[in-house]
């Protein structure tokens, strides 16, 4: 049976390496979302013999999270192989890139809208940056440009 566990940054074994490279690049926007909204979604670990925990997927999480003094959550699961282990993190890194541009464009201006087109708003609201918010409604706009012109 599977249990929950909310671990600090000396409970994890931080040795094996995610098959993500880049984990600090948006590190400020992901603790502006946990800090405001809570960690949504937990991340998986196995137990160690020695008793600590290596993360399977959440390493972002659980290094933010920890680096701020927080605990990760995350979910027990049985020690996988090492090709599992690689499946399962690309499948949880790969899932979250499944919304399309345009979808993504869309759910931002929807709040822009919601929010009376105010870009720190909807940065604070999502996580991300002000520049980001800006960046997406702009795409957004450039976007329904081109589709007019060729229509």
């Amino acid at each position: 049976m599977s249990r929950i566990v909310h671990l600090s940054k000396e409970q994890i074994d931080w040795s094996l390496v995610n098959i993500r490279e880049k984990h600090g690049a948006d590190s400020l926007d992901l603790w502006n979302s946990l800090e405001r909204h809570g960690q949504l979604q937990p991340g998986a670990v196995w137990r160690l013999a020695n008793g600590k925990y290596r993360i399977l997927y959440g390493h972002r999480r659980a290094l933010v999270l920890t680096n701020h003094n927080q605990t990760f959550e995350a979910l027990v699961v049985p020690e996988p192989s090492e090709a599992e282990r690689i499946e399962k993190q690309f499948v949880e890194n790969h899932q979250r890139l499944d919304l399309s541009p345009e979808e993504l464009e869309k759910a931002v201006v929807s709040l822009l809208d919601y929010y009376e087109q105010d870009l720190g708003r909807v940065a604070e609201r999502i996580g991300r940056s002000r520049a980001w918010v800006q960046k997406t409604r702009q795409n957004h706009l450039n976007r329904r440009a081109i589709v007019e012109y060729i229509s």
